[in-house]
Parts: C-alpha cells; sequence; structure tokens
C-alpha cells in the first residue's frame, strides 16, 4: 500500500503497526465461541441412554418415515435420500448455509460504497487531462490563447467548450423518487399551473465539439452519443447535479423526453454523470446539459470559457499543467487542473480501497467455501458403512454422485437465497442514502454482483464433492460394509 500511494502512506504518513489487544481479543473471542458451542451437543449427548446407544437406536415418527418413503415416487430415489439427510440434520444445514450467505450479503452490503468511492474520485470525461476554465459569463479565451495551448510539447488536441446560462424548465411528475427524497431541494422548486418545474436558479448549458461529445461515452447513464442526431432533433445531453438545495434531481427524466429551454422545446438524447468541476465553475445551477456548438449558437453567442487538453500517449502532464499555468498567468480567475495526475491517484486509491473491500469480503467468503467443503466431506466420512450398504444394495457410484450433488446443491441453493434475499434490500438502501441521494445516480439491480454470487456459490459447492466423489471411487463396498 505504500508503494501504491506515496503520496498518502509515504514517509510521513500513518505508521504501520500490530494491535495486541486486538490479537488478544480476537483470539479469546475465538476460545469463548468454539467453548460455547460445544455446551448444547455436549448436554444432548449426556441425556442420551447408554442401552439407546448401544442399540443404535434411532429417533423420528413412524408418520415421518413413510412420507420419506413415499417420497421415492416422485423424485429419484438419490434426491430423496439426499434431502433425508439433509432432513435429519437440519440445523447443520442451516448452519453452514448461513455462514456461505454470509459473504454473499457483505459483498452486497459493501457494493454501495465501493460505488461511492469510486464516483468519488471519478475525473470528468469532458476536461481532457488538462483543462483550464473561466467563471460562466464573466470572460472568455481567445483565439490567440487558444492556439497558443495546441503549440504547448506534447498536447495532441485542444477542445473548446462555451459555456451560458439559460433557463429550463420540465415536467413536475418527472422529477422521481430521487428528487423528492431530498429534502432541501424539495423546498426550493415549485409547479407552475401547467405542471412544470421553474425557479428563479438558471440552468447551465454547455456547447461542445462533435468529438468531445463522444468522449462523454464513458459516463453515459440512458441513452447514446451521436452528435448528428442532437443537431437534426434539437437535441440535448442531461446531466446529473450533484444534490445541492438550488439544483434539482432528473429523478425519472429519460432519453426521449423533452425539456423547454427558453421556450424551445429540447429533446433529451442521453443521460450522463455529473461533472463536479463544471458545476463548481458554473455556480448554483438548477439543471445542467451538453449539446453540440450547432444547436448552442441558438441560444448564445459566447466564446469558448473552458478548453480541455488531450495529451499524447507518454506526455508528462505536470510539465503541460506548469506551461498552460504560466501562459495564463495574466488571465483573471481563470482555474488551471491538471486531470492526468489526479486520474492516476485515483485510479491507485480504487485500487487499494478494493483491495481491502473485497479482501475482506473473499476472506469470508473462504471461510463459507470451506465450511460446506468440510460439511459435505465430513458427512460422507460419517456415513462411510450407509453408502456401502446402498452400493451393496443396487446404488451405483453415479447415483451416489447424483446423490452427494443433490445435497450439495441444496446448500447452495440456501445460502444463495438468503444470501439475495437479504442482501439486495440492504444494497438498495445504502446505495439510495450513499450514492444516489449525492450523486444522483438512480439506483438498479446489481445484476453483475447478482451472477458473480451466484458463479462463486455454485463453484463452491461442485468444488465441496471433488474430495467425497473421490473417496467414494476408491471404497470397497465389502470394507465399506463392515465400518462403524
Amino acid at each position: 500500500f505504500k508503494s501504491l500511494l506515496p503520496e498518502i502512506l509515504g514517509p510521513d504518513g500513518p505508521w504501520i503497526f500490530v494491535s495486541w489487544p486486538a490479537l488478544v481479543l480476537g483470539a479469546a473471542l475465538g476460545i469463548i465461541c468454539t467453548v460455547l458451542s460445544a455446551f448444547r451437543p455436549a448436554a444432548r449427548a449426556g441425556k442420551v441412554s447408554p442401552v439407546e446407544a448401544i442399540a443404535s437406536v434411532s429417533g423420528g415418527s413412524t408418520k415421518k418415515k413413510t412420507i420419506r418413503g413415499k417420497s421415492t415416487k416422485w423424485m429419484p430415489i438419490e434426491a430423496a435420500i439426499a434431502f433425508r439427510q439433509i432432513g435429519m440434520r437440519k440445523r447443520s444445514f442451516l448452519l453452514t448455509a448461513v455462514s456461505l450467505s454470509f459473504g454473499i450479503l457483505l459483498l452486497l452490503s459493501f457494493s454501495p460504497l465501493t460505488n461511492f468511492i469510486q464516483l468519488g474520485l471519478r475525473n470528468n470525461a469532458d476536461l481532457g487531462d488538462v483543462y483550464a476554465a473561466m467563471p460562466v459569463g464573466q470572460s472568455s479565451f481567445s483565439d490567440a490563447q487558444l492556439s497558443s495551448m495546441k503549440s504547448i510539447a506534447g498536447v495532441a488536441s485542444v477542445s473548446a467548450q462555451r459555456i451560458t446560462q439559460v433557463k429550463a424548465t420540465f415536467r413536475y411528475d418527472l422529477l422521481g423518487s430521487n428528487y423528492r427524497e431530498n429534502k432541501a431541494s424539495w423546498k426550493s422548486v415549485a409547479k407552475d399551473n401547467n405542471g412544470m418545474i421553474q425557479t428563479q436558479t438558471p440552468s447551465t448549458m454547455v456547447g461542445m465539439s462533435n468529438e468531445n461529445i463522444r468522449n462523454l461515452k464513458a459516463d453515459v447513464l440512458y441513452g447514446s452519443m451521436d452528435p448528428a442526431k442532437l443537431n437534426s432533433e434539437n437535441g440535448i445531453i442531461l446531466m446529473l447535479n450533484m444534490m445541492s438545495k438550488s439544483s434539482v434531481n432528473v429523478g425519472d427524466l429519460r432519453p426521449g423526453n423533452t425539456i423547454q429551454v427558453q421556450g424551445k422545446n429540447m429533446k433529451i438524447g442521453a443521460i450522463v454523470m455529473a461533472n463536479t468541476a463544471l458545476q463548481y465553475y458554473a455556480g448554483n445551477t438548477f439543471i445542467s446539459f451538453y449539446t453540440t456548438n450547432q444547436v448552442f449558437q441558438q441560444f448564445s453567442a459566447a466564446r469558448p470559457n473552458m478548453a480541455a487538453l488531450t495529451l499524447h500517449s507518454g506526455v508528462n502532464g505536470n510539465n503541460v499543467y506548469t506551461t498552460l499555468k504560466r501562459q495564463l498567468s495574466t488571465v483573471p480567475k481563470v482555474q488551471v487542473g491538471n486531470q492526468q495526475l489526479a486520474k492516476q491517484l485515483s485510479g491507485r486509491i480504487s485500487l487499494v480501497s478494493n483491495i481491502l473491500f473485497y479482501g475482506f469480503i473473499a476472506i469470508i467468503l473462504l471461510i463459507g467455501v470451506l465450511n460446506i467443503i468440510n460439511t459435505i466431506g465430513t458427512n460422507v466420512l460419517v456415513r462411510t458403512r450407509e453408502i456401502g450398504l446402498l452400493r451393496a444394495g443396487g446404488m451405483t457410484i453415479k447415483q451416489v454422485r447424483n446423490m452427494l450433488v443433490y445435497e450439495s446443491a441444496c446448500y447452495g441453493v440456501l445460502a444463495l437465497g438468503i444470501g439475495l434475499v437479504v442482501g439486495l434490500p440492504l444494497e438498495r438502501f445504502f446505495y439510495r442514502n450513499m450514492v444516489q441521494l449525492t450523486f444522483g445516480v438512480p439506483w438498479s439491480l446489481p445484476w453483475v454482483l447478482m451472477i458473480v454470487v451466484s458463479v462463486v456459490t455454485i463453484a463452491a459447492v461442485f468444488l465441496s464433492l471433488v474430495s467425497p466423489l473421490k473417496q467414494m471411487r476408491q471404497m470397497e463396498i465389502t470394507r465399506a460394509v463392515t465400518i462403524e
């Protein structure tokens, strides 16, 4: 970690040390839990009659045995035996499945936090590697200044952006729950008699080149980037706003909806992530959106007041940043930023946070996987004589394998069911209260995470079969039936 983040964890950063109280507490807790877990089985064993133990008298009512016997009529014999074994070990079955579900639960619960960190570290795609910006409506870059930016060594291209403020309104019923849950924004916006939202706070419009619009592809949430379509449909690319008292979350607005900008209908072509730098320079904003230079000229003749510099591969952005800052040193209120260093630092911080979060979750998952492997393996070892008798009675090794597959599948299905049923509501709750209300990104089902946990669970339960199946193949029937 020190090598990945020398800026934060360098010589002047926090010291790494061993916490002896934490180690002692962890060891003590482990011993206490182990001792406590033995009390109930010991108490049950103490109540068993010696005569019953010697005679191997098994419990269970005649009714249950009859039901188990009839179950073979509507399911394969190996499945019936597997479910019977699970029914006899309900507590062990439940605890083993729950141990694996904890990993699923933690993975889903932690994912909003990783999303929150990554969004907080995100660099705006439309600002290039190095950028310069001026306060909206106060000044702009001249052609000579833009030309001098292009002449800086290492600069591949300069994208000029025009930013202005306009009056925008849209339908109140499209605010959605994202907006309504933010009480500060709720007090600042009211609808008119036509059901439209309008405030005294202006909106921000950004005119961009076609190439720069295509660069926004990485930030797209809905829709697609097509400058030609934006020109033909009087289109805009709506930007999510960081939540504040004067801004409004786009709520249920989606591509294809229209908003009114100074009396003109504008069609939403796409919705992209919030641009934190733009909102900083533009000040208080009701909503923000991008459009092409051609559409922009319908509303303003403003000259470029933001320039994004894209560098050649391998060029040191710090040198370009220093040169650009020197060139614009006499320009009042200009802000120069270096996204190249920020991108590199953000990537390394994100890597470290992912190692910490997902490493912890991987340990929990590993405990659950090992628990299932141990449970299935121990179960087969304890049932050596029973399985030997089944094989002696005509059950093939394939049927034995199927029986173990059914048992393992039940563990996996229960673990996955518990993990998803409990984890998804928690994931949604944390996401809406962290990511959605801060960055405006609406919640949706985490399909990727659901697929990942499903694959991991399936892999875990089938991995648990490797050793038992090997034992079954190598087991001699005559020897197995004599084992007590």
